[in-house]
């Protein structure tokens, strides 16, 4: 089972998992926004169950222990839905938070799909199925899922040095550098710092300088030795795997994931958030309410952080990371190769945000 929720809060990529309510996970903020006055941190959230018994579920391994017993039954799947949705009404009023949106997928089935609230406060605009949300870090696994459409192609490798196509993004001293890997930086143990790059970003460079000047920072005896969740880090892997195949990351992501998704409103561009007319606005507290005040332009982090989508379009994606890369009964996305982006690749031995983080995986940091 796997349940997305959307929260009508300020995003910024930057952000890890860690559980809150029941089987819903908040995503934490970078530094610079933690900073602002009164900055709303809760923008979307993620959880993965276990699977159903049958359902696949990435590359099966040729021997092991029997699986685990099923967790989710028919019974316990229609008891919990009715308690989600008083759970959602609830979180609502206790927090004033304008508008969220759920979905819960279940075997390879859309069985909860509902918006509560509005897209902006004081204004009449409901939020449903269909509203648009600024996902802030859920964009990772996300990129990592267009990442492993194209390993499991054979067009690009997990292993591939980064600098083979962006040879602005020269990572540490020149005897490391040759060797980091798009697997390197989407587990966030490539050595840069904890959010390196972010400051960059926060004063408007874009993209291509702040890839460039990844080379100022230290990266001491990091490399694969530990993690520091990194969104330009994280970028530069992406742009690594988009840049092998001659495609900007923005039109690759929708060629190789949201078309053959069917996810026709969710986009890796700022523009066609800011075009949706059923979008959600960006709300921080204030005084005791909520109010619309911050727009949020993530294109300079685009792999990391600047998805728009809907919990619709999020419902079919979820559909194909339970059922290892496939939906309707066709291949999207190899499994083994979408397998590689939930194992373990780093583990934290001083996280820096959050003591409670897990080891890192490609993509899935904290899972």
């Amino acid at each position: 089972m796997a349940v997305a929720v959307a929260v009508a809060s300020d995003p910024r990529g930057g952000g890890t998992a860690r559980p809150t309510l029941t089987r819903v996970a908040g995503d934490a903020v970078a530094p610079s926004v933690l900073r602002r006055p009164g900055a709303a941190g809760l923008v979307l959230s993620l959880a993965l169950a276990v699977a159903p018994s049958g359902a696949a579920s990435g590359a099966e391994a040729p021997s092991g222990p029997p699986p685990p017993p099923r967790q989710v039954t028919a019974e316990s799947l229609a008891a919990a839905l009715p308690r989600l949705d008083a759970l959602a009404t609830e979180l609502q009023r206790s927090t004033g938070v304008p508008g969220l949106a759920i979905v819960v997928v279940h075997a390879d089935r859309v069985v909860f799909l509902k918006g509560y609230g509005v897209r902006r406060v004081g204004e009449p605009g409901a939020v449903d199925a269909d509203t648009v949300f600024q996902l802030a870090s859920l964009s990772k696994p996300i990129a990592a899922t267009v990442v492993a459409g194209l390993v499991g192609d054979g067009r690009v490798g997990w292993d591939d040095p980064v600098l083979r196509t962006p040879p602005e993004a020269c990572i540490g001293p020149p005897a490391i550098a040759a060797d980091v890997t798009i697997r390197d930086l989407l587990s966030h143990r490539s050595g840069l710092p904890d959010h390196g790059g972010d400051h960059l970003e926060d004063l408007g460079f874009d993209r291509a300088t702040i890839l460039e000047r990844l080379r100022l920072l230290p990266t001491g005896n990091r490399f694969r030795a530990d993690y520091a969740y990194t969104n330009f880090g994280f970028t530069a892997g992406a742009v690594a795997a988009a840049n092998a195949v001659g495609r900007p990351w923005e039109q690759l992501s929708s060629e190789r994931l949201y078309g053959p998704l069917g996810m026709a409103r969710t986009s890796s561009r700022h523009a066609d958030f800011a075009g949706a007319a059923n979008r959600a606005s960006l709300h921080v507290p204030e005084g005791g309410r909520w109010v619309a005040r911050y727009q949020r332009d993530a294109d300079a982090q685009a792999p990391a952080g600047g998805v728009s989508s809907s919990v619709r379009d999020l419902g079919q994606w979820l559909r194909l990371q339970l059922a290892g890369g496939r939906l309707d009964g066709r291949a999207v996305v190899d499994a083994a190769a979408l397998g590689e982006t939930t194992g373990p690749r780093a583990s934290a031995s001083r996280p820096a945000i959050q003591p409670r983080i897990g080891p890192a995986s490609t993509g899935w940091a904290g899972t």
